[in-house]
């Protein structure tokens, strides 16, 4: 890379983290904060609103005010953080948990009359009478007032308990910017509620250095990430961009090359054909399998080149196989995108023009997993164009692909070779009524059925119960060279 380049890949990489960034950082501050906002009300809901339902449950006009009192005493005792509960009416003390008879004013910074409109009232004041900062907490109720002192402490250190501390938080009297709880200083806000139970604004939010903080250690996390990707990326494309030159250069030098795998009739007790199967015999390197590079050649159209130099091989070789059976087959896959190629077809012409070997004895096989075998009419006209030259059809893998039996038996196959599937399900359920099924409605066709995959003994006796007699598969013959196959079927 050139260093423009290289500046180039800096300034997007940093820019993509740090869109990306400000993005998880916004969605992950957002979502803690209203996490940890319900969380603070729900701490104020059980010291604040639990102890002001059981004071409502518990007034009752009938009572003593020396019942009631004890009633009051009672919930003190009971409740986490109380200090004390008193009773106002007329902006007078009537009585409290420790007293029941007080009847002195209230003092004018704890008066409900100093808030007018306000119901609840939630207040900070600095002291009660033990000298404790407290939280005030008033509320109407009958013709008077009820009054709830807190520990301020004690509930701070609840809230300061909360999950995800590198947020801070403000708890503020409704109608007026006084903190009750928190000192926020500097921070970004990103949640804030209302609660009239309680009277007061709860307001989430990170402070600015932290967020400072979060976004630097985020950022490197997604530049490193991002960086890495980027260098997947290019390794992968690079590693395609080789593998490519790899196939280029050994479609230059021949070096995908035939092997045969023999198509055996236990009613002749022989060999009857062969399927050429392609292996990649790279220079300086082992045959590696289809599986290696068959998709790649398909899928960039590199398999006609491919397909056209092992046509020019069999040639060779079928002159050879025809010393030994001159009625041998040999069958080799040709895709629906090769048949539906004119150039290719034309090309194809040619070459069996040109050697003899060609012109008897040829099958090419079509997949029925093919999805353009639905270009009916084309397919079959450039089918039946080759028939002239003496090439047969095989239609490949029925009964697993997309076409249907109609579209089957409208173009011009000469054999039917069904796939290896129907061999497992049969083994699997212990059932060969599917395969039976199979066989009987290719058979109506009258046409050759070829068993694919065929690996054991006990396969071999079941299949020809249902009146199958051409196999092909590891049990009768391996995929080999030219050579070593010539003296398999001798």
């Amino acid at each position: 890379m050139s260093k423009a380049q290289i500046k180039k890949s800096i300034l997007f990489t940093t820019i993509l983290s740090s869109l990306l960034t400000i993005i998880l950082l916004y969605i992950f501050c957002y979502t803690t904060s209203i996490l940890k906002t319900y969380e603070i009300a729900d701490i104020l809901y059980n010291k604040v609103y639990t102890p002001k339902e059981k004071i409502k449950q518990s007034h009752n006009e009938k009572l003593s005010i020396i019942k009631r009192q004890q009633l009051l005493k009672d919930i003190v005792l009971s409740t986490d953080s109380m200090r004390g509960i008193y009773y106002i009416k007329d902006n007078h003390y009537l009585y409290s948990d420790r007293n029941a008879d007080m009847m002195y004013q209230v003092p004018k910074n704890l008066s409900p009359l100093s808030y007018p409109g306000q119901d609840p009232i939630l207040i900070k004041e600095k002291h009660d009478k033990l000298n404790q900062s407290v939280v005030v907490y008033m509320f109407k109720f009958g013709n008077g007032y009820y009054q709830m002192f807190l520990n301020l402490q004690s509930i701070a250190e609840k809230l300061n308990a909360t999950a995800y501390s590198f947020l801070t938080y403000q708890i503020s009297e409704t109608n007026s910017p006084k903190n009750i709880f928190g000192k926020p200083k500097d921070f970004i806000k990103f949640e804030k509620i209302v609660t009239r139970s309680l009277g007061v604004t709860i307001t989430t939010g990170i402070r600015i250095h932290v967020m400072v903080i979060m976004f630097l250690i985020l950022f490197s996390i997604n530049y490193i990430t991002i960086y890495l990707v980027r260098l997947l990326v290019n390794y992968l494309k690079l590693k395609n961009l080789n593998f490519s030159m790899r196939i280029r250069k050994s479609i230059k030098r021949n070096e995908f090359i035939p092997y045969y795998q023999g198509i055996y009739s236990t009613k002749e007790k022989r060999f009857i054909g062969a399927e050429l199967l392609c292996r990649w015999h790279e220079k300086g390197s082992k045959i590696l399998p289809p599986a290696v590079f068959i998709e790649y050649l398909e899928t960039t159209g590199k398999i006609k080149p491919v397909t056209l130099q092992l046509l020019s091989q069999l040639a060779i070789d079928k002159s050879k196989i025809n010393q030994i059976n001159h009625d041998f087959y040999i069958s080799i896959n040709m895709t629906v995108e090769m048949l539906l190629d004119d150039d290719f077809i034309d090309t194809l012409l040619q070459l069996i023009k040109q050697n003899t070997s060609l012109q008897h004895g040829l099958v090419f096989e079509l997949t029925e997993r093919d999805r353009r075998l639905f270009f009916l009419k084309q397919v079959k006209h450039n089918m039946a164009l080759l028939k002239q030259y003496g090439i047969r059809w095989a239609l490949d893998d029925f009964g697993t692909g997309y076409s249907n039996i109609l579209t089957a038996h409208s173009l011009p196959f000469d054999i039917i070779k069904i796939d290896r599937i129907f061999i497992s399900i049969a083994n699997e359920i212990g059932d060969d009524s599917i395969l039976e099924n199979i066989v009987t409605l290719v058979n109506n066709w009258q046409l050759p059925v070829i068993m694919e995959g065929v690996e054991t003994q006990t396969e071999l006796a079941r299949l020809e119960l249902v009146n199958l007699n051409l196999f092909q598969g590891y049990f009768f013959s391996k995929p080999q060279p030219i050579r070593q196959f010539l003296t398999r079927i001798k």
